[in-house]
């Protein structure tokens, strides 16, 4: 059970959310962690935003956020190409307003979750960064592992991100008397490396959003 406080995240139509999941691989001392971490910036798109909501303002629980981050992502994405031996246990959101402007900071404790280790975890494990050409060219993207830079293999997770916005139904976050929906759109990916900046139009995509 998490000791953290409930509290709601509050968006709006192109606000950033910078989901950074922690994890861990226990080491041979008892207790002794080897942590780490990766985040993914997206941006909730203005086109399926809520327009009868005072102000284009949503409140949504951290909880029910959460979760619907944790099964799109590190469910359905992630875990299979982690070894058991991964933890995840905590996710941090970082809500930033479409001029790069933090927002809000909060973490969300959640329980603890394993590596499933059906395929190569080479293709997540790493150090990554990533650039696109222009906003309207992703399918250019390139990432770099382990100081190589390709093109992601067809099978890569992040292929299916930028070919596909998150699909988030309001009726889960309590109005399902006015339905909407929200899309959130991959605009940033790295590893373990803190950046001072997004730059203009996504020519470089970071990990951290930043004032």
């Amino acid at each position: 059970m998490s000791k953290l406080k409930n509290q709601s995240i509050n968006l709006k139509a192109s606000f950033f959310v910078e989901t950074r999941f922690l994890s861990y691989v226990k080491q041979g001392s008892p207790g002794a962690k080897k942590k780490s971490s990766f985040s993914l910036v997206f941006q909730a798109l203005e086109t399926g935003f809520l327009s009868k909501i005072k102000d284009n303002n949503l409140a949504i629980e951290q909880t029910i956020l959460g979760d619907f981050f944790i099964n799109q992502i590190l469910e359905q994405r992630i875990l299979q190409y982690h070894p058991p031996d991964t933890y995840y246990d905590r996710l941090e959101f970082r809500i930033a307003s479409e001029t790069k402007q933090i927002q809000q900071t909060i973490q969300y404790e959640f329980p603890i979750l394993r590596g499933q280790g059906v395929l190569n975890e080479n293709k997540i494990l790493g150090n990554y960064s990533c650039r696109f050409r222009s906003d309207s060219q992703k399918g250019l993207l390139n990432l770099r592992i382990k100081n190589m830079v390709s093109n992601p293999k067809r099978d890569y997770f992040i292929n299916f991100l930028l070919l596909n916005s998150l699909k988030f139904s309001t009726e889960n976050a309590g109005f399902a008397d006015d339905e909407k929906i929200i899309y959130f759109q991959l605009v940033g990916l790295t590893l373990n490396n803190t950046f001072e900046n997004m730059y203009d139009d996504f020519d470089e995509i970071i990990e951290k959003i930043s004032i």
